[in-house]
């Protein structure tokens, strides 16, 4: 409470969950009511939302290790309005078709 009551974190880092909707429903069952959920999403949306809401405003930065079909998903377009509306991207870095965690095979940014 202490670091919300001063007006949050000074960074947050994530290397949030992957997960798709349509493949685990039930991950999704408490957040129906979050401002950026719109179905046909992924979780880590959520996460990302979070990490917007309890950072300075202005003066606190987020990195983030996200798929990088982000910037184009119809599923993720109220996260991309709320990064829009709350946020300034300092950087990408998009690794293009080399897969950083081999294991999961998704590209990363």
């Amino acid at each position: 409470p202490d670091v919300m009551n001063t007006g949050g974190f000074e960074t947050v880092l994530m290397n949030p969950p992957y997960i798709k909707e349509d493949e685990n429903k039930e991950a999704f069952a408490s957040s129906k009511s979050n401002p950026i959920y719109q179905g046909k999403m992924d979780l880590w949306y959520l996460f990302g939302g979070l990490a917007l809401d309890i950072v300075q405003p202005k003066t606190g930065y987020v990195g983030v290790i996200a798929q990088n079909n982000w910037v184009t998903s119809d599923g993720a377009s109220k996260f991309r309005d709320k990064v829009v509306r709350e946020a300034r991207i300092e950087r990408f870095i998009d690794f293009g078709a080399y897969n950083v965690f081999k294991e999961a095979g998704i590209q990363t940014m």
